[in-house]
């Protein structure tokens, strides 16, 4: 049995059917699930996957306030629950589903087990501990929602209130102190949508950014705890604004004030960091050092003289800012005109045409103070010419591309300031952050990421707690479904269609086909005593999840966007990622035949034959040598020939299938045909034993052969029409016409499978629809899978208790077979 430490098998029991009722998954019963697979009017319709491996793009971030969890959002809308194991990594707690649309912030309650998460759905307040829905606000549903998505969240005074921000430019205020947070007091603040806050409760200021590319300050200490019966009893009782700053040139997305509240830094789409001054109502300085939005700012240090930051220029920079003084009146320059000032001043002095030392003697209450904002010591220098200014400039401690390049939508801070989380494109890294020494880069620890293009090929590995999954990002990832961490990367260099996985002689290779018409073998850790399967008859186990026929391409070449992820962590002795043999993650034998695509290939139970096929219109047949040795690359290591050629098909190859003996093979074309293949017993050659010329009336897109004494003997094939046929193979002389053949849906067959112990047949469409069947007579439908977007489901793998399925956007989905055995 495949065995979680969160125990997906427990969560089989949890799924949510249809919609849900504001519960997350985990409330279901698990008597919901009992089905009568013989019993035709039954059929279950899932709409909540078991696990999703994936990111939303810039996905929201947040720790709770002990630091103990750690919150993202994945693909489909749902939002994860990580808790901190205390040894460097992370772990899935709870999954949180509801939101069908985007989620584009949340937050953590200072006390209570309450997040709240707001975007195109409106506002969702959740106990993430228990896993279900509090409260929902929807947008134009309710009365006092929003008009549109919210953007930006934030608490006052210890969790008392709530601020959110929408694109509808609103700003609304919900009183936490009673019970159903009711509505106190909407704003209307921004003549664009609102982006983001920053609060205060010290000085009892707010401040709230927008597109309108403005800051605005605004009292809330009507908002204290002991105001709120006043509040009631007046109404006339208001937020009220202290100021509008203006000077930024682009949209203000982050914002974060000084400990003391007399200085507010901003950040926005002009690429510059602002630092206003709460008193003055002005600005006291730009800091210039980004090439992009700035998404985030952070003051650090006791005397908050660091200064993180993070940028869609896809760095994160550490600066240690200078302290800058104000000349005359209110007038306080940038740290680079100051010094120009000094230059020019002691010109003058040499010269003879200014004393310096009466400087301070200009009439102004205040020349020659220093504005503090904790940014380290200014002095006035002295000397035998007499005193000038400091030019104490601003100091880059690191510049760091944390993301290899990528822009960073989103950074966030543990309490304690132990760890840092980043959010770019489809990935999320969490690091460890030095405690005594800002200039240390941060360390990578852990990290969550998602394939960037479709998922066209997905594995289970047996006996362990992996699947492994290629896209057309260039890119196979090992998956630990535990923790849903990426334990390894293979880089393709090009679009990922197919791969298979062969174990033998205490070695596990995954074999990789795409574009780049070669086929590559990758080690996966061979120490690794749950990776490697001796089981023959799983071997082959879902070979025909290669059965895609989606030739996109994606030409975003990533050769180096995972190369650099263990040499983050090469410092990092606790790191889960590092990797005895770094040597892994590169091919270790090649195979090089085909002159067209690679669709499909499959390997033989026995780990002694791979069969490839291909836009060529050929299948090839390539001897297996494990265990293969790493010779130290591409050029040095073994690339081997075809030792078999069959050019029968006039179409491309869709699918290739081992049956679990290993005597027979099966292959599927565009040319509507299905040909059976007999293999000889020394392993190195096949021979066409049936041909079936019109097994479909269009593209046969998939084939696989049933497993185990309930199905082995059958095999079955989809097509473009959406139909399913079922042949026999206990008859070789009647194979060549199906027994069965059903509609199995409106839209395109994409891919095949049958669960490991042979009971179910698994189809997916293009459309996303996912069905279940009987694998055996009556072939009667068990159950249909709905994810809540419209996207094709391109690859399927399955054991005897939940399977996979890899889609169009990125995402991998776990889900229930139904099979109560």
């Amino acid at each position: 049995m495949f065995k979680l430490s969160n125990d997906i098998n427990n969560k089989l029991d949890k799924l949510g059917l249809e919609e849900d009722t504001g519960c997350s998954s985990s409330n279901i019963n698990k008597n919901n699930f009992n089905i009568n697979i013989n019993n035709e009017d039954v059929i279950r319709k899932y709409t909540s996957p078991i696990k999703v491996i994936g990111v939303q793009g810039n996905s929201c971030i947040g720790f709770s306030p002990d630091d103990s969890r750690f919150a993202f959002v994945s693909g489909n809308g749902s939002i994860y629950i990580a808790k901190d194991m205390k040894n460097d990594s992370f772990e899935i707690e709870n999954v949180l589903t509801g939101h069908s649309h985007s989620v584009d912030c949340l937050l953590f309650h200072p006390k209570e087990p309450i997040l709240v998460s707001g975007g195109f759905d409106g506002i969702f307040i959740w106990d993430y501990i228990k896993g279900f829905i509090i409260k929902k606000i929807l947008t134009h549903k309710d009365i006092d929602s929003h008009d549109s998505k919210v953007e930006a969240l934030a608490w006052l005074y210890n969790g008392t209130s709530l601020i959110t921000g929408s694109k509808d430019s609103n700003i609304k205020i919900w009183d936490f102190m009673v019970q159903g947070y009711p509505l106190l007091e909407t704003i209307t603040a921004h003549k664009a949508p609102v982006t983001c806050f920053s609060v205060n409760n010290e000085t009892n200021i707010l401040a709230s950014a927008g597109r309108d590319s403005s800051v605005k300050v605004w009292d809330i200490s009507t908002l204290k705890p002991e105001f709120r019966s006043k509040r009631s009893d007046d109404s006339s009782i208001k937020v009220t604004i202290q100021s509008t700053l203006e000077g930024h040139m682009g949209d203000v997305v982050s914002m974060y004030f000084s400990r003391d509240g007399s200085m507010l830094f901003s950040g926005a789409r002009d690429n510059e960091i602002k630092v206003w001054s709460i008193k003055e109502q002005s600005e006291i300085r730009s800091i210039k050092q980004h090439k992009g939005d700035v998404t985030c700012l952070k003051l650090l240090g006791k005397d908050q003289s660091i200064l993180m930051t993070s940028s869609i220029d896809g760095t994160v920079k550490c600066i240690r800012l200078g302290k800058i003084k104000s000349l005359i009146g209110n007038d306080v320059l940038q740290i680079e005109e100051l010094t120009k000032e000094a230059q020019i001043i002691e010109s003058q002095a040499i010269s003879g045409n200014i004393n310096i030392n009466s400087i301070n003697e200009i009439n102004d209450p205040n020349a020659g103070e220093y504005l503090d904002i904790g940014l380290g010591n200014g002095s006035i220098i002295s000397g035998a010419g007499g005193s000038g200014i400091d030019s104490d400039k601003d100091k880059v401690l690191f510049s760091f591309e944390l993301h290899d390049g990528i822009g960073i939508g989103a950074m966030s801070f543990s309490n304690t300031l132990k760890f840092m989380a980043t959010s770019a494109d489809r990935s999320i890294r969490i690091w460890r952050l030095s405690t005594t020494n800002y200039s240390d880069k941060p360390i990578l620890i852990h990290e969550f990421v998602g394939h960037r293009g479709p998922v066209n090929t997905v594995q289970i590995l047996p006996n362990s707690n992996s699947i492994l999954s290629g896209s057309t990002d260039y890119n196979v990832f090992l998956y630990n479904l535990n923790t849903m961490k990426r334990e390894m990367v293979f880089n393709f260099e090009g679009s990922v269609y197919t791969m298979c996985v062969g174990s033998k002689n205490d070695q596990t290779v995954v074999f990789v086909g795409g574009n780049h018409y070669d086929i590559k073998g990758y080690l996966i850790n061979q120490n690794n005593n749950n990776l490697n399967n001796n089981n023959n008859n799983n071997n082959n186990n879902n070979n025909n999840n290669n059965n895609n026929n989606n030739n996109n391409n994606n030409n975003n070449n990533n050769n180096n966007n995972n190369n650099n992820n263990n040499n983050n962590n090469n410092n990092n002795n606790n790191n889960n990622n590092n990797n005895n043999n770094n040597n892994s993650q590169l091919p270790i034998v090649q195979f090089n035949g085909h002159s067209g695509k690679v669709q499909t290939i499959a390997i033989n139970p026995d780990c002694t034959m791979l069969v490839s096929g291909g836009n060529d219109f050929d299948i090839l047949v390539w001897q297996i040598k494990m265990p293969y040795v790493y010779r130290g690359g591409d050029e040095f290591n073994q690339l081997q020939k075809p030792i078999n050629k069959q050019s029968f098909h006039k179409g491309h190859i869709t699918g290739l299938c081992f049956s679990d003996n290993g005597k027979y093979l099966i292959s599927s074309s565009t040319d509507h045909s299905i040909v059976l293949w007999m293999v000889n017993s020394n392993g190195k050659k096949i021979s066409r034993e049936t041909t079936i010329e019109n097994a479909h009336n269009s593209v046969v897109s998939a084939i696989s052969f049933g497993h185990g004494q309930i199905s082995s003997q059958f095999f079955y094939s989809g097509s473009w029409e959406g139909s399913i046929r079922v042949f026999d193979t206990s008859n070789l002389k009647k194979c060549s016409k199906s027994i069965h053949e059903f509609k199995a849906h409106n839209s395109r067959l994409s891919s095949l499978t049958v669960s490991s112990d042979g009971s179910i047949l698994i189809a997916s469409f293009s459309d996303g629809i996912i069905k279940t069947f009987s694998s055996t007579r009556p072939w009667s439908p068990i159950a249909e899978y709905t994810p809540n977007e419209n996207t094709s489901c391109n690859a399927l793998s399955s054991n005897s208790s939940f399977f996979v399925s890899g889609s169009d956007n990125g995402l991998i989905r776990c889900w229930p077979t139904g099979n109560e055995n």
